[in-house]
């Protein structure tokens, strides 16, 4: 599985949180394209605060 924290088009007021039940080769800054549907809010505290 894999988890992935989303910004929307750079925009850090709009984030998705993707679980996807494989692997991905994503990294840092790469553009990709989700299809889905919302289950539900997620919420959790990140390092930062």
């Amino acid at each position: 599985m894999t988890i992935m924290r989303l910004t929307v088009n750079g925009g850090w007021d709009k984030i998705i949180w993707e679980e996807y039940e494989d692997y991905t080769d994503f990294v840092s800054d790469d553009y990709v394209t989700i299809y889905g549907e919302v289950w539900g809010a997620h919420n959790y505290t990140s390092q930062s605060g």
